[in-house]
């Protein structure tokens, strides 16, 4: 009994040492987000209409993580490259952050996160 109950213990402290490595990883994206990024598209994500769009629902937020970091590399109309301004790991905190706010988890169109590697590739391109 004392050997399944050790079992469930360590089983239960690696549930939660994964869930605060989660939760830093969001909140670091937070953190990127507020400071580069709340400014036009809000600190709700909803953007300014006309101006700044939404990140809420958005299919380039909700596809498969590689079209939102193409924007971040490159720009998109008013919204400037970040491409020198970040790291590539930032870049995916961020990206990932975005992915599963305001909901946009459950509008997925695939659920892995992006990855600095993924966003080195797409700069060597």
């Amino acid at each position: 009994m004392r050997k399944k109950q050790n079992h469930f213990f360590y089983l239960a402290l690696g549930l939660l040492l994964t869930q605060t490595t989660l939760a830093e990883g969001w909140a670091e994206g937070f953190d990127l987000f507020m400071n580069n990024c709340s400014e036009c598209h809000q600190r709700s994500g909803r953007g300014i209409k006309g101006i700044y769009p939404s990140l809420i629902k958005s299919e380039i937020v909700t596809g498969n993580g590689l079209d939102i970091a193409q924007v971040l590399i490159i720009g998109r109309g008013e919204m400037p490259s970040f491409a020198d301004a970040m790291t590539a790991k930032e870049m995916a905190q961020i990206i990932n952050y975005i992915r599963h706010a305001w909901g946009n988890e459950k509008n997925l169109k695939t659920n892995v996160n992006v990855s600095a590697d993924n966003i080195l590739q797409l700069l060597q391109k």
